[in-house]
């Protein structure tokens, strides 16, 4: 994680692969300023009528309240600051962020814009990682995250839980799901993983 006076500015550009009668494929890349790959993206997107469906799966969560020795320091990095992110709890492998709702993260609808809710799911998975390895000065990184958004997101506060699903020495496996911190409904899940190293 860069200290919090590192700054580095990265562009993505996003290309229409092929597009089906309801469903889009999009693979996006992410560079430097010197044109250095740091990061790439497949997506498929479908766009629907949300309408009268079944009910959205409540989260069984985790209630603990145990933020651990690194809450306060991650809290103040820049990015996390910067979308109100705030770790209630970081132990024994689980973990558990909130972000209230604000100018920053709402988008035009006045829902949780989806690149906030993304954002919410990989730190929330990384928060569980760093619970499970402990604290220490190690590098870190999100090697791969598939998520998926069951539905449009909330227009107020969310939560996002995460638990680690397997470890080795290096490799962090943590299952996610933000939902609506007012109903619990689940509106967004997935799965990261994350390489902590020495």
């Amino acid at each position: 994680m860069p200290s919090s006076d590192e700054t580095e500015t990265v562009h993505a550009e996003a290309k229409l692969q092929r597009r089906g009668r309801a469903l889009c494929f999009v693979e996006t890349r992410v560079v430097t300023d010197d044109g250095t790959a740091i990061a790439a993206a497949t997506a498929v997107v479908r766009a629907r009528d949300a309408g009268e469906g079944n009910p959205l799966p409540t989260t069984s969560g985790c209630e603990g309240a145990t933020p651990g020795p690194l809450a306060a320091v991650l809290e103040k990095a820049p990015f996390m600051h910067r979308l109100g992110m705030k770790i209630e709890h970081m132990d024994e492998g689980r973990a558990r962020v909130s972000m209230a709702a604000s100018e920053q993260i709402l988008g035009d609808d006045g829902a949780v814009h989806d690149g906030a809710m993304l954002a919410l799911l990989d730190t929330t998975g990384a928060m569980a990682a760093w619970a499970e390895n402990g604290v220490g000065r190690f590098k870190a990184s999100t090697v791969s995250l598939q998520a998926q958004m069951i539905a449009p997101p909330p227009k107020g506060d969310v939560v996002a839980y995460a638990r680690m699903g397997y470890r080795d020495r290096e490799m962090f496996w943590a299952d996610t799901e933000v939902a609506d911190a007012a109903t619990r409904q689940v509106t967004t899940r997935g799965t990261a993983f994350y390489r902590i190293t020495e």
